[in-house]
């Protein structure tokens, strides 16, 4: 098992929060930070500059899964990455799919996406077919399972990631508002939370 070094409310609190998507939240950190920003970039994102002057990063996905990731593939010497991501999720993951196939290599490991074309009906035929349990969280109404506390998405639909983690858990929910800082970054950005 590999954890991160850093607690997720430490990269939140110095970095920023995860909202909108990793796209937007990276550019928003850029240009709230005042570095170099692409113009085609800032142009992809015009209507999310208005939270331009709010602490969103998407420095978490770094952070607390890839780093620990790399640093396991350089102590053990295994340049391999297996991912369950999916065409379906999101246009880049698409895009990388239609360019690059299931394997490909990248300059510090291959990377297999055997799951890649699989839609969301896929995945639950196979699931009723093989008799697999998955984690209670997927009957719940969560079609991903992701970070409890991701933002991303989370203007999509007023049925969020907030919005659910309300309902299923509120203690966790009202933590991750009150303790964590999400509540202030939501009413920021006009995210509906509960």
């Amino acid at each position: 098992m590999i954890t991160p070094d850093v607690l997720p409310h430490e990269i939140w609190k110095k970095y920023g929060y995860p909202m909108f998507s990793k796209e937007t939240a990276t550019i928003l950190e850029k240009v709230r930070t005042h570095k170099t920003v692409d113009p085609k970039q800032v142009k992809r994102v015009t209507k999310f500059l208005k939270y331009k002057n709010v602490k969103i990063s998407a420095k978490c996905c770094y952070y607390l899964k890839k780093r620990p990731i790399l640093e396991w593939q350089k102590r053990s010497g295994k340049k391999i990455a297996i991912m369950g991501t999916r065409a379906e999720e999101s246009q880049v993951r698409r895009v990388v799919w239609v360019r690059k196939g299931c394997i490909y290599e990248t300059e510090n490991q291959v990377v297999v996406t055997p799951m890649i074309f699989f839609t969301e009906k896929d995945i639950w035929d196979y699931v009723e077919r093989f008799k697999i349990k998955l984690a209670d969280i997927y009957y719940k109404g969560f079609k991903r399972n992701g970070c409890y506390c991701c933002g991303f998405g989370c203007h999509l639909n007023d049925e969020n990631n907030f919005v659910k983690l309300k309902k299923l858990n509120p203690a966790l929910w009202e933590h991750a508002m009150n303790h964590w800082g999400f509540g202030k970054i939501c009413k920021q950005c006009e995210v509906k939370t509960g």
